[in-house]
């Protein structure tokens, strides 16, 4: 049975996850802007390269990293300590603002620990809209995906199917239809 977004809207958890997660990320976007914006008034075009450069040099090596963590660990959990892991980095900005660090140095490094977290808590939070919507057991998954792969292998090319029946640990149908194997 698969859940209409209509239907998905009445289950008060999930509404109050998406409202929060949406609130969430309208803030991050904000503060991104913003700290982006002082970094160009205070120090000008170099260090405005280098606070987009930052994010996404930690961003981008810890996205996969942080995508094979939300598979192996419950989402709801990485999800959580990810959003406590960024309210530290918070509290650690004002610290060093505080201490008399230079405001582009510390926004700078904002955005390479905000690049790091976003790397965990995209993953995590897209993850379990989804979850949450298909009907499917947890130990039947990986069995019905790789199902559906085999299927769309059949599909594409016939010629190519006696390397991936063999390799496959699905049985394939014999009678040559892509029905999902009962559980």
């Amino acid at each position: 049975m698969n859940m209409a977004l209509a239907d998905a809207w009445e289950v008060r958890d999930l509404r109050r996850f998406l409202i929060g997660d949406s609130v969430s990320k309208i803030g991050r976007a904000a503060f991104m802007t913003a700290a982006g914006w002082t970094v160009n008034l205070e120090g000008g075009p170099t260090w405005f390269a280098l606070f987009g450069i930052s994010y996404f040099m930690a961003h981008i090596p810890l996205l996969t990293f942080g995508g094979m963590l939300v598979d192996r660990i419950p989402r709801r959990t990485v999800a959580l300590y990810t959003d406590f892991v960024q309210a530290g980095f918070a509290l650690l900005f004002i610290l060093l603002l505080l201490s008399g660090f230079p405001l582009t140095k510390v926004l700078v490094l904002a955005a390479f620990l905000m690049g790091a977290s976003t790397a965990f808590s995209i993953p995590a939070t897209q993850a379990l809209i989804p979850l949450s919507l298909i009907h499917i057991p947890e130990p039947t998954r990986p069995l019905y995906i790789s199902y559906a792969v085999f299927c769309l292998k059949k599909k594409r090319a016939e010629a190519y199917m006696s390397c991936f029946l063999y390799t496959s640990p699905i049985p394939p149908d014999p009678r040559g239809s892509c029905t999902p194997p009962s559980a």
